[in-house]
């Protein structure tokens, strides 16, 4: 495009023009954010959905795919790009990543980055811990416990495990960043209880959210190896006293007990069977009783 400048007087005869000059608008306005970009589990892939942008002068999408929760845009390699408000991930990439996307415009200009997480599978259990359980209140003191998916046929590997942090109403929300959709037996570790298992495999299905309940039932344990802590409501619990982890509650964890107790010790401790901090006769009792009973893990 080609300008000229006329610079005039008060008088309409006398004034000045500037040479011919040449010149074209520059496009710096990039498209605004892409909104509701989301990742979606869709059988083995992972499908990818977002608004359209309202740019004018939209070219396309620009998408990214990295492990680090945060990318720039100017220096990533792009993932792909695409047309369309929707794509298709037929090669996802295994535990958790993240999916990054920027409208572009004819003019090279990128919009904000918008993200979402990869699809993660996710367990809500409810579990609680004999010891640890107040049956007056109805609540328990929370602790970490470790959880594990294995598979469902001998020998039982484990698929993948995380560390979850039962609260107060014995749920815990675990996320598997892994596990393929498929049966798993659920097993619940604690670091002074009997290690239990689920009754049967569970189906789990992977970037969803699916749910096990140990405390409905003492069935709902393998071989039903559970005790029921309290009656109102009806609510069974984990073994507690192994604080050897060993598989049995015996006159080994009860000694080990015995030995902190007489020394006084307190702290985050496996003798510290019902979780008060201090290793006493309130934490031998359980021991005890358990060991009484032969209790051990049941497993397949």
């Amino acid at each position: 495009m080609f300008y000229q400048i006329m610079a005039r007087t008060s008088s309409p005869s006398n004034y000045w023009l500037s040479g011919i000059l040449y010149g074209r608008s520059i496009d710096n306005i990039a498209p605004t954010m892409v909104t509701l970009f989301t990742a979606a589990a869709s059988g083995p892939d992972v499908r990818l959905n977002w608004n359209r942008n309202t740019a004018p002068d939209l070219l396309n999408y620009v998408l990214f795919r990295n492990v680090n929760p945060t990318i720039d845009p100017n220096t990533e390699t792009p993932w792909a790009t695409a047309t369309d408000t929707t794509l298709l991930d037929t090669a996802p990439l295994s535990g958790l990543y993240y999916y990054f996307i920027v409208a572009q415009d004819i003019h090279g200009n990128y919009s904000p980055v918008s993200s979402a997480q990869s699809p993660v599978t996710i367990l809500d259990l409810s579990v609680f811990i004999e010891a640890f359980y107040n049956s007056g209140s109805n609540t328990q003191i929370s602790d970490t416990v470790l959880v594990q998916l294995r598979n469902p046929a001998s020998p039982f590997a484990v698929a993948e495990e995380v560390k979850g942090l039962v609260a107060s109403d014995g749920t815990v929300q675990l996320i598997f960043e892994n596990a393929a959709s498929g049966n798993y037996y659920i097993t619940v570790i604690h670091r002074n209880s009997i290690e239990t298992w689920s009754a049967t495999p569970v189906s789990i299905t992977s970037g969803n959210t699916n749910t096990y309940d140990f405390s409905t039932a003492s069935s709902q344990a393998y071989g039903s190896n559970q005790i029921q802590i309290d009656a109102a409501p009806v609510r069974y619990g984990v073994y507690s006293g192994d604080v050897n982890q060993d598989g049995t509650i015996d006159l080994t964890d009860g000694s080990l007990i015995d030995n902190d107790a007489l020394s006084f010790a307190s702290g985050y401790l496996p003798t510290d069977v019902n979780g008060d901090g201090v290793v006493d006769l309130a934490d031998a009792v359980f021991a005890d009783n358990n060991g009484f009973n032969f209790i051990s893990k049941i497993t397949p």
